[in-house]
Formats: structure tokens, C-alpha cells, sequence
């Protein structure tokens, strides 16, 4: 459940019953809001994240997935691991301790891009 989403449905749902819209006029005003999905093409939970990778792409985020499964940028502090207690994908930043490991070395070719002068 999202709750953002609920209350923004919530917000339009209020506003159309008090112009008292009909049940049609309040689907029209939750279509009019973006806050319907076509029946006929229910995202899955796998398109859902398709679409937030393709979200990093389309904001330019260079990233790769590490073999554990990390999800990361070469040059961020942040990134997406699984938390095992949680049982759940969570973003992490790194911390600005210089004693903090990395995940794995860097090798140029494989996760840099090599300089050719």
C-alpha cells in the first residue's frame, strides 16, 4: 500500500464530492488526477521494477549490479542492498570514513572506464 498515493486519491476523491460529481465524475476526476490504472494492463511487481531501473537510466545514473547484488554507482556514497533482518531492498550511503571497505575493488575496464590519452 502507498500511502502517498491513497491520500492523493483521497484529496480528489473529497474535491469531487463536494462538487457532488456522480461515481462517473469522481473516475473522471481520478483519471484527470493520473491516479488510475487501465484495467487491462495491471502492473506487475517485475514491470514495476523494470521501472525503477529504467527510473535511474532516465536520470542519467551510470550503475551495475555486483554479483551479491548490490546495486551501485562507481562515484556515489549511495546505493541499494538487501537487509537480511529486514528481509527488504534498502538504500544505503556510504560512510564518509576513509576505514570504510569497499564492496569490492574497482578494476579499470570492468567497473571504470579506461583512459585513453
Amino acid at each position: 500500500m502507498n500511502a502517498k498515493r491513497i491520500n492523493a486519491a483521497a484529496g480528489v476523491i473529497l474535491a469531487a464530492q463536494k462538487q457532488r460529481q456522480t461515481a462517473a465524475g469522481v473516475a473522471a476526476a481520478l483519471e484527470a488526477a493520473g491516479l488510475l490504472q487501465s484495467p487491462e494492463s495491471p502492473a506487475s511487481p517485475w514491470e514495476r521494477a523494470v521501472a525503477g531501473l529504467n527510473a535511474l537510466v532516465d536520470a542519467d545514473v551510470v550503475f551495475h549490479v555486483e554479483p551479491d547484488g548490490h546495486i551501485s554507482a562507481p562515484f556515489s556514497d549511495e546505493h541499494i542492498e538487501w537487509d537480511l533482518k529486514a528481509r527488504r531492498w534498502v538504500l544505503t550511503h556510504d560512510e564518509d570514513d576513509d576505514d570504510v571497505p569497499l564492496h569490492h575493488s574497482y578494476a579499470l575496464g570492468r567497473d571504470l572506464p579506461e583512459v585513453t590519452p
